[in-house]
């Protein structure tokens, strides 16, 4: 290629540029997208590298925003977008949230607020956050860059996985939420868009923009927009759609709690209806309630019209009552916790490691006391598991020969009397 051809190159792609991108009076120019040595208001530098890449089929040059050096766009929301970024001075790369320039004072302070909840919890389940701070006019917050898919993509695949494998995931998920409840923070939009599976396959929460401390409702919350909601058309959007209010997000229906539609206080058993709606659906291959609009949902829900286990499927019932539980109508009819979930998930994801916790517990009480009948410790472990079938195939003939030699083993004069 001669000079004469490469300048002319260079010409074309600015002005190919200058069309596709849209500027404000008070925006910072730059070099262009083929040099070096500028720096680009947030919204410049993801319009000038989507039109650079779609006219010229390769990504422009890495841009400068504050002391980050933007490499990607990882995404776009109606409040903002989400950039990959290197943090020069820190040396590590990050998740760059940057608000859009029309966004008014009220939505930068839920932005700070989503990073301040956030940079509450260090846990190993939950995105972490480094910094929230203003760059060019604009609110952002710096995160952690998480290489991997969302737990959307993850339960869409194929094949799907199995309900244990959505089991153990889910675990992981819900330590997440467990620590976050623990700060005194409610997630309020939990769904598999706002988790991700990392590499390794560590799950994390992430996108904390609708945390509220101790879920109690702010301006933007309260009866008076869920009567608007449902007087508008929003109860016809899409339900996988997040809904606003004058850009103000305020959830996503499909994952919703009732008490959250009708714009009551949300607290951590609003979390865990939608950590069960999400978990139904990745079990199930669909979500719990049907209904092709917010209004139709809210009705299903109101009637408990839970869909009916598909034909076929290999989903235990322990698991199901699980899901039904979490997924009740009435907060108060919920599981008392996440934690209390949690247990009860574990217990199923693995029964029986449980089960023999359980009779080793049963065991040593004998042994210990003995005075425990067979019969009345019999009894403790029914009360203890919750429901009978579950001990099938725990207590066989085999099974009892096991505990009656664990209990004469211990050489106690009275064993034998007490096994009788």
């Amino acid at each position: 290629m001669t000079e004469e051809q490469s300048t002319e190159d260079e010409a074309r792609e600015h002005r190919a540029l200058d069309d596709v991108s849209t500027r404000s009076a008070g925006d910072v120019q730059t070099d262009g997208p083929g040099r070096a040595g500028g720096t680009l208001d947030a919204g410049d530098a993801v319009e000038q590298a989507r039109a650079y890449d779609t006219i010229f089929r390769r990504a422009a040059e890495p841009r400068q925003l504050g002391r980050y050096v933007v490499l990607d766009v990882l995404g776009q929301g109606g409040m903002g977008v989400v950039l990959r970024a290197y943090d020069r001075e820190l040396d590590r790369p990050v998740a760059l949230k940057v608000l859009h320039r029309e966004i008014d004072q009220r939505h930068t302070q839920r932005l700070r607020r989503e990073a301040q909840a956030m940079a509450k919890l260090s846990h190993p389940n939950v995105v972490q956050v480094y910094e929230v701070g203003e760059i060019e006019g604009r609110a952002f917050v710096a995160m952690e860059l998480c290489k991997g898919t969302t737990v959307r993509q993850w339960i869409d695949r194929e094949p799907r996985p199995g309900w244990r494998g959505c089991v153990e995931l889910f675990l992981h998920l819900g330590a997440g939420l467990v620590a976050a409840h623990e700060q005194g923070l409610v997630h309020r939009d939990f769904k598999p868009g706002n988790a991700i599976v990392d590499d390794k396959g560590r799950a994390r929460v992430l996108d904390f923009g609708l945390a509220r401390l101790g879920g109690h409702e702010d301006d933007e919350g309260g009866s008076g927009v869920a009567e608007e909601l449902v007087r508008s058309d929003r109860v016809a959007a899409p339900l996988e759609t997040s809904l606003t209010k004058t850009g103000a997000v305020l959830g996503t229906p499909a994952y919703m709690p009732p008490e959250q539609m009708c714009g009551l206080d949300a607290d951590a058993r609003s979390d865990e209806f939608s950590f069960c709606v999400a978990l139904y659906e990745a079990v199930y291959g669909e979500r719990p309630y049907e209904g092709s609009s917010m209004m139709a949902l809210l009705v299903s829900m109101q009637a408990g019209a839970v869909r009916p286990a598909p034909k076929g499927s290999d989903v235990p019932v322990a698991l199901r009552k699980l899901l039904l539980r979490g997924l009740a109508v009435n907060p108060a009819e919920r599981w008392p916790s996440m934690e209390a979930l949690l247990e009860e998930l574990r217990r199923i994801a693995n029964p029986r490691r449980w089960r023999w916790m359980a009779l080793g517990v049963t065991v040593g009480l004998l042994a210990v006391g003995g005075g425990l009948s067979t019969t009345r410790a019999l009894e403790w472990l029914n009360r203890c598991t919750g429901a009978r079938e579950q001990l099938e195939g725990a207590w066989d003939e085999a099974r009892r020969q096991e505990v009656k030699a664990a209990i004469v083993g211990t050489g106690l004069s009275y064993a034998p009397g007490t096994w009788e």
